[in-house]
């Protein structure tokens, strides 16, 4: 997602001729790389995606265009970035790549499970869903899905077994717990993220409405970022770009009972729903009660200055 500056990038490179990379979900629910060549495509690309994307023949595609003389533009996972600089044998001036702050991914198969649980519960197909629902404001995201029905529901992420188990680290593919290209390893020209600490570093533009991070990690990075020309722009350093963002520098931990998560899912008939929902961890009700409280008196603020 990271706000307005994905399209924007993005834009710098279609004026120039140029091709996009990106992850889009599909209309059978799953999360793969495709390209564009226009704006309106580059719209599929938005949006973030708390799942592992299929690449495809992407990598094939990116070595081509750049053969060509096209300039592209790569977004994706740090793993993704560094697997394509390995694929080419280097960088190329004709190719900018931006990585985001990832802490890890869980895997297609699981979110192909609870796609399908979902669904069972819903008494309808699943057809789209929105792991960051901004509509209770950016720090209260919530999780939306849409069914065939018509029917829309939107929970807070915290409350939702699959955006829970993700944030606690329960679900995240074996090699995230030993990720090589975290920390700037992976050699891309721009990081983006969420900038969480926008409240102290860059007051001025906390509305909780959404505010992106960006690290210029090269020169190539750096002249593409010039080009989008943003409204707002604050330099900070990249520790206070960072500072919110824990699984930036570092793998996380390997959760304790992970591995008796994941058994419990191959269980003949097994309720993926109910049993996701048995290893979320709750937080003690008076913190639980302090957030709420913190969200309303956040809430009634933005009224009051509107």
């Amino acid at each position: 997602s990271s706000g307005v500056v994905f399209p924007a990038l993005a834009k710098a490179v279609i004026d120039e001729g140029g091709v996009v990379f990106g992850a889009v979900m599909e209309p059978d629910m799953t999360v793969g790389h495709t390209e564009a060549e226009t704006m309106e495509e580059v719209q599929r690309m938005r949006g973030s995606k708390y799942v592992q994307s299929d690449l495809y023949s992407v990598f094939f595609d990116v070595k081509e265009y750049i053969k060509s003389g096209r300039k592209v533009l790569f977004t994706g996972t740090p793993c993704q970035v560094a697997g394509l600089h390995k694929y080419l044998g280097g960088k190329s001036d004709r190719l900018v790549t931006v990585d985001i702050a990832c802490h890890g991914v869980p895997g297609p198969g699981l979110w192909e499970m609870y796609v399908k649980a979902l669904g069972k519960r819903a008494g309808s197909e699943i057809t789209a869903a929105d792991f960051r629902d901004k509509s209770k404001g950016w720090r209260r995201y919530g999780f939306k899905t849409v069914s065939t029905s018509g029917t829309s529901t939107s929970v807070r992420a915290s409350e939702d077994p699959y955006m829970a188990l993700f944030m606690q680290d329960m679900t995240l593919r074996p090699s995230c717990y030993n990720c090589p290209a975290k920390g700037g390893r992976s050699c891309s020209d721009l990081t983006v993220a969420d900038l969480w600490s926008v409240a102290r570093t860059a007051p001025q533009i906390n509305d909780d409405r959404g505010a992106s991070g960006v690290l210029v990690n090269t020169h190539s990075g750096g002249e593409l970022l010039e080009k989008t020309k943003p409204e707002y722009k604050f330099e900070l350093s990249p520790d206070e770009v960072m500072s919110e963002n824990g699984g930036f520098a570092r793998s996380v931990q390997i959760p304790e009972r992970r591995s008796e998560f994941f058994e419990g899912l191959k269980v003949a008939g097994v309720d993926v729903y109910r049993h996701m929902s048995r290893y979320v961890k709750r937080k003690p009700l008076p913190q639980r009660l302090m957030r709420s409280l913190r969200s309303t008196l956040s809430s009634i603020r933005r009224r009051i200055v509107k």
